[in-house]
């Protein structure tokens, strides 16, 4: 299942009081400073969307300067045996220009051709465990310009945006410790020629990504 959201912003007001002597005015000032870091921080917080999702060590932090993340986050740590394990994948714009992204994903198992979002997992001695894939190719009618290519399978991700799946894990892990990790490969748009690629206005995400790193526990 797809899934979108903006970012919700927080804002702190503070009263304004009446003038006083010095000490009151240096007072506020150093509220002011601290109420300044404080919107800062808030300003790189979580989606309070996704607040009940566990994400993990992030791979990266805000010090750097590429600006779309993968994020990856599941709703439980620790689950029984035979309990779904229901995991979140999302692409989260952090910096201050707008980009295109995939929106034709086949969830973290498969593939249209266009782009990809692949989970993986392993086990305590660090084997993978097979989980199946699939997918196809997207073909496009001849002539499909590139405007009509983005319409159809990308999505816009403003400053302060999500986009991203969500999905079960299609089988059922058996007791012991496991890590996720996901990636994300953008396909189409790197077939694009140079002449295509300058007449867009807003650019193709066409990096890959490489997601945090979770660890969860199955217990019988």
């Amino acid at each position: 299942m797809q899934i979108s959201q903006k970012l919700a912003g927080r804002q702190i007001r503070m009263a304004q009081g009446s003038r006083g002597n010095s000490f009151d005015c240096i007072k506020r000032r150093v509220i002011c400073l601290l109420i300044t870091a404080i919107t800062a921080l808030y300003a790189h917080q979580t989606p309070t969307a996704y607040s009940a999702y566990d994400h993990g060590k992030a791979a990266d932090n805000n010090k750097e300067p590429r600006p779309i993340h993968l994020v990856l986050a599941v709703s439980k740590r620790r689950l029984r045996v035979g309990e779904p394990v229901e995991v979140v994948g999302y692409l989260e714009n952090r910096g201050e220009t707008p980009y295109y992204v995939g929106n034709a994903l086949a969830g973290f198992f498969g593939t249209t051709g266009l782009h990809q979002l692949q989970l993986r997992i392993f086990d305590a001695k660090n084997r993978e465990v097979w989980i199946g894939r699939g997918g196809g190719s997207w073909i496009w009618k001849y002539g499909t310009s590139t405007k009509e290519k983005l319409g159809a399978a990308y999505t816009l991700l403003q400053p302060g945006t999500i986009f991203g799946v969500k999905e079960h894990i299609p089988i059922s892990l058996h007791a012991g410790r496991y890590r996720l990790t996901a990636t994300y490969n953008e396909i189409e748009a790197l077939s694009w020629t140079e002449v295509e690629r300058k007449e867009l206005s807003i650019a193709v995400w066409t990096q890959p990504l490489v997601s945090n790193t979770l660890t969860i526990t199955i217990v019988p």
